[in-house]
């Protein structure tokens, strides 16, 4: 099954013969491409720096919010929408802030001030890794985060908003390991389904929202397949990258993709019936799927299938799949109706498709 390619990445490993001398020119050298791009220094994480763009934020965020209701801040610098927040009716909000910050006594400040304000000294962005450390070391951390906050049914209504400023540095991280977190319902999904509020850069809102017949067909990637199969998307402002401190620089070349002067405020909300409609022990395997199968959008999407099931075309022409139809022709939606269908089969329980997987994605999803 040589066609289900296991992407790796390289790892460079210095010579043990390497000298001092050469250790410098590497040095030097990096030095050299710093300078040459700027943006390797912009800031990791970023707060809101304008009052009245946090003001507009409060309201739209506190507009539906319920008594039963938390808002989650990451990020929140020296408080500004924090403030806006309270100020606009929020019930109870949890800021996470990390110990090194240099905001953190103006923080405790509004916390003498409001009583409904708590303060988590963590980094909720970088939950991934949370949630990693913990299976890895048996810590217990990632239920700290969510500490007096009861778990609900994934059917139930949220009760969790998240607002996220993320930098064009940290965001493709956070954002890629959504899908992960929502396959095992874990990292921010821990008590249910949560309404995540991230600010993102044109070019990965492009891929949010593309489609197979979009004029830039190469923006239709395996992420627009999950981010549609896995949430529901709302567009809810556009901004200039000026709304945040430290100054955001966006000059990376996968930002300039987009328009390089924007940055939007979507909501992503887990979809409802996703447990419901589908078996929740396929969607790790689900996003596996997706990852090959989109490597190339001219894959035939019958002929993958036969690679590991060999005469298994009939039967996908029977569930209205074209002979000639490729990956890249699917709408988004129909990539987990598919994958759902073709996972009750006994000759793909039976197919390579699992043993191609890492040990450690395998276990997860058995």
């Amino acid at each position: 099954l040589m066609f289900l390619k296991k992407i790796t990445r390289g790892v460079f490993k210095p010579r043990s013969f390497q000298c001092m001398c050469c250790t410098h020119d590497a040095q030097v050298k990096l030095g050299r491409k710093l300078q040459k791009k700027p943006w390797a220094h912009s800031a990791s994480r970023v707060h809101i720096a304008d009052e009245q763009v946090a003001e507009m934020l409060a309201k739209t965020i506190t507009k539906d919010i319920r008594n039963d209701s938390i808002i989650f801040e990451a990020n929140p610098g020296p408080g500004i929408l924090t403030k806006a927040l309270l100020e606009n009716g929020a019930q109870r909000l949890r800021i996470f802030v990390p110990k090194e910050s240099d905001y953190v006594l103006d923080l405790k400040k509004i916390e003498t001030e409001y009583s409904n304000l708590e303060i988590c000294y963590a980094n909720i962005l970088d939950i991934h890794r949370i949630w990693t450390r913990d299976a890895i070391q048996g810590t217990s951390v990632l239920p700290t985060l969510f500490e007096n906050i009861e778990v609900k049914n994934w059917e139930e209504e949220p009760v969790i908003k998240l607002i996220a400023p993320l930098s064009p540095l940290t965001g493709y991280g956070f954002l890629r390991n959504l899908f992960k977190q929502v396959a095992h319902s874990t990292g921010i999904f821990t008590c249910g389904r949560m309404e995540v509020f991230p600010f993102i850069n044109d070019y990965e809102y492009l891929q949010m929202t593309s489609n197979p017949k979009c004029k830039d067909y190469w923006i239709y990637k395996k992420c627009t397949v999950l981010y549609h199969s896995f949430f529901e998307i709302q567009h809810l402002h556009t901004f200039s990258w000026q709304i945040f401190a430290p100054e955001v620089i966006t000059t990376h070349k996968t930002i300039r993709r987009g328009d390089p002067k924007v940055c939007h405020l979507v909501k992503l909300t887990p979809r409802k019936d996703l447990h419901s409609k589908y078996d929740p022990s396929i969607l790790p395997a689900f996003i596996f799927f997706v990852t090959q199968a989109t490597m190339k959008q001219s894959n035939y999407v019958i002929a993958f299938f036969e690679k590991l099931m060999p005469g298994c075309g009939p039967k996908l022409i029977k569930l209205g799949i074209p002979l000639f139809a490729k990956f890249g022709e699917l709408e988004p939606d129909s990539y987990l109706q598919l994958f759902a269908e073709i996972s009750e089969w006994d000759e793909f329980k039976e197919s390579g498709f699992f043993a191609t997987m890492s040990g450690r994605e395998y276990e997860e999803i058995s």
